[in-house]
């Protein structure tokens, strides 16, 4: 699968995911369930594998 995006759109998605991934931290920390800290442990884990792949796409240069 191919994802074309924009740096603008890069950028969005990125400060996206790092608020989502910063509000599951604080779920985490706030939580004592073990289920549901292993659940918010794997949701975690996505959200920065997904920054990642994000953060490794290349740059698109703009027509300006």
């Amino acid at each position: 699968m191919t994802l074309d995006i924009t740096d603008q759109e890069r950028v969005l998605l990125l400060e996206l995911l790092e608020a989502k991934n910063t509000a599951m931290l604080h779920e985490l920390h706030h939580t004592d369930a073990r289920d549901y800290r292993d659940y918010v442990k794997q949701k975690i884990g996505l959200l920065e594998g997904l920054k990642s792949k994000v953060e490794a796409l290349p740059s698109v240069a703009t027509a300006g």
